[in-house]
């Protein structure tokens, strides 16, 4: 749970600050248009910190019950989190029928909404069951038997990660020709991001 507040935390900033050097324009119109689906997502955010601190807090206290209800209601808020700040994202660069109607749910279900939700739900997935492995191989006084049958159960939270080429290709495919011109070489700096995120799949993947 510590480790997912940190890393959750970093990556958080890091996809704002990334947005900003790309345009920071454009945080200034995601604001002004979607204001409340952010604050839906505060919502979600704020059930997520306090399942998740009370989890972490008083786990030694409370009974295996309750401690699996606040990890569902974490991972339910979490994703549902996800849900939300993903139609705001993926609006940048497939804004499709907002350009005309300047509707906030046209722009919500953009072109990219469900290709990138996915995506991103996948590499939580993926980041969550290499993590827990992580966990799992540092766990002291821990039979070798029961080592891998935790391991292989964290695994299988890789499988889905077989259908990211082809949900990367589909959001790709979303994007207008221009976008997807920047993300291929027009913009060096969105280029550098694509490249990464390329290379760390690859490498996420190979070691998995």
């Amino acid at each position: 749970m510590l480790i997912s507040f940190v890393l959750g935390a970093l990556r958080g900033v890091g996809i704002w600050f990334t947005s900003i050097q790309i345009s920071a324009a454009t945080i200034g119109e995601m604001v002004f248009n979607f204001h409340w689906i952010w604050a839906t997502e505060w919502t979600f955010f704020c059930l997520e910190v306090v399942s998740g601190y009370g989890l972490y807090r008083y786990h030694r206290q409370l009974s295996d019950r309750t401690c699996l209800t606040l990890l569902t209601r974490y991972a339910v808020a979490a994703w549902m989190s996800l849900f939300w700040i993903n139609g705001i994202l993926s609006w940048q660069l497939t804004p499709g029928d907002w350009l005309m109607t300047h509707s906030v749910m046209d722009g919500f279900f953009n072109p990219g909404f469900w290709p990138s939700l996915l995506f991103r739900t996948i590499v939580c997935m993926t980041l969550s069951a290499l993590i827990g492995c992580i966990v799992v191989n540092i766990i002291p006084n821990l039979e070798r038997a029961d080592r891998q049958e935790l391991i292989n159960k964290a695994a299988h939270l890789m499988m889905p990660m077989l259908a990211m080429p082809i949900l990367g290709a589909w959001y790709l495919y979303s994007m207008p020709d221009d976008s997807r011109g920047w993300v291929l070489g027009g913009s060096p700096a969105m280029m550098l991001f694509f490249m990464i995120s390329v290379g760390a799949s690859l490498a996420i993947g190979g070691y998995a």
